[in-house]
């Protein structure tokens, strides 16, 4: 009874008032049930029956477990895909000449070895793309009204991350070369309607698709063990003025013989387009060297007579050459790869051997050896270390020591025997470490003379990815260009 009144007689009366504390109840006793069921980072939705993450802006529904994205073109929750890693190695490489005239802007390149990484820093999100994922394109100039190469080289990374972003469940091949494509018309707008002529090859865990616009060529073919060439299955486009950009999707077959994918793309005068394109680059991409391949393809082109301004990249995609013993590239390059790809263990010390070229913009363009300047530009030193590293390869590093000797501007080449080049051991770098291993010199030593020469970074990186005797690509650094093979 409240004050004098039964409840039973209240509830008959005005019933209404019940009814919204009831109403209030179930929605109480819902959302806590909501709320003990609520997976960690997750909140409840607007939307009923699902709970959502705002910070990577997907929902969970409830009753499924499924996560999913808001297609907003649609108007409609679809299924979010996860990427996943593949655990391959995605290696690429660019080169760029003026050749005999310097009248046009000169080419531009642009290589991204980590788009998720590269999409942090625009602040788009691509979890959705399987790893690896990286971009290798080049740039250049063509009839007037065209794109200047360093406004498109500038423009297409954040255009293209954006395509990526726009769709975060299953790409097929189909859609992943015509996001590559449709990139490039965004730049174009982006840039007052004028085209970029470039080329561009793009990785996702087991495809690469590459697109090329009007004044551009790529091939692309998977790297068949005992093929050559010449003989392989290429997809090719070389777009004619006022033609469409053509794009080509390639992907790893599992469970087949192929190791890897390769891809060759030039502009400018760099040769012809197709299969000739592609066997000047092969034999130095099959084995990880794509900065090599593409000085190849630009000798071809000067070969053949091209006087003009020209760029040649390469890319390959395929398992890692890191942890192999002599030998077991070309044995494994026979075998069928397994249905999954484990990432093989990292190893955290390595011995290198090196042959350095300096040159005139060298930080020191003095050779210690000799003890004489260097006057000779970078594309010398490019060109003769590229020559220098066709001859080690044809004879498998057997006369290494001996060239090493004859060419090699480091003081390691005066080391004795087979121990010429010799680098010692070198660790995995690591800038916390480096970091630590400088707090703990003593002051008396900041000023101390090295034991021996440092290794740039950028020599590093690509010396932890060699299997054991295998020849790096060539590595440009302020010391000069090098050229290391991995001993131990």
């Amino acid at each position: 009874m409240v004050k004098g009144i039964h409840l039973w007689r209240m509830k008959q009366d005005k019933s209404e008032i019940f009814e919204v504390q009831e109403r209030a109840y179930e929605d109480y006793m819902q959302k806590k049930a909501i709320d003990d069921d609520r997976p960690l980072g997750f909140d409840r939705s607007e939307v009923p029956g699902m709970f959502y993450n705002k910070e990577r802006n997907v929902y969970l529904d409830q009753a499924t477990k499924q996560l999913l994205w808001l297609d907003e073109a649609a108007q409609a929750h679809q299924p979010f895909r996860e990427g996943e890693d593949s655990g391959l190695s995605f290696a690429a490489g660019a080169a760029a000449s003026l050749g005999s005239t310097a009248t046009v802007p000169t080419p531009k390149q642009l290589i991204i070895p980590d788009l998720h990484a590269a999409a942090k820093a625009f602040k788009i999100d691509v979890a959705h793309l399987d790893r690896p994922a990286g971009v290798v394109a080049i740039f250049g100039s063509g009839a007037d009204g065209t794109a200047p190469p360093d406004a498109a080289a500038k423009a297409l990374p954040e255009k293209l991350l954006r395509r990526l972003a726009a769709f975060r469940g299953e790409w097929s091949d189909q859609m992943l070369a015509g996001s590559l494509a449709r990139a490039f018309a965004d730049v174009a707008f982006a840039l007052g309607g004028r085209q970029p002529v470039a080329a561009v090859a793009l990785a996702s865990g087991p495809r690469v698709v590459a697109a090329a616009t009007p004044g551009a060529r790529f091939s692309i073919a998977a790297d068949a063990p005992g093929v050559e060439p010449e003989a392989l299955d290429a997809a090719t486009a070389a777009p004619g003025l006022g033609e469409p950009t053509a794009a080509r999707c390639r992907q790893l077959a599992e469970g087949g013989s192929t190791e890897a994918l390769l891809v060759a793309m030039s502009l400018g005068e760099a040769g012809a387009g197709g299969l000739a394109l592609l066997a000047a680059a092969a034999p130095h991409l099959s084995q990880g060297r794509p900065r090599a391949a593409s000085f190849e393809v630009l000798r071809a082109s000067c070969a053949r007579g091209a006087e003009g301004p020209a760029a040649a990249a390469g890319a390959r995609l395929g398992a890692r050459f890191a942890g192999r013993a002599p030998g077991e590239a070309a044995a494994a390059s026979s075998a069928a790869p397994p249905a999954k790809r484990p990432r093989q263990a990292e190893v955290s010390k390595i011995r290198l051997r090196q042959i350095l070229l300096r040159h005139a913009a060298s930080k020191s363009a003095v050779d210690p050896v000799r003890r004489k300047p260097v006057t000779r530009t970078l594309e010398e030193a490019e060109e003769r270390l590229l020559t220098a590293l066709n001859e080690l390869s044809a004879d498998g590093c057997a006369s290494f020591a001996a060239t090493c000797r004859a060419i090699s501007e480091c003081q390691s080449a005066l080391k004795g025997g087979e121990f010429a080049g010799d680098l010692g051991w070198l660790d995995r770098p690591s800038q916390d470490a480096q970091k630590q291993k400088e707090a703990a010199r003593p002051a008396s030593a900041a000023a101390a003379k090295p034991t021996k020469p440092p290794v740039p970074a950028s020599v590093l990186k690509v010396a932890f990815e060699l299997g054991v005797g295998q020849l790096g690509d060539l590595v440009a650094s302020e010391a000069g260009v090098h050229l290391v093979q991995r001993t131990a």
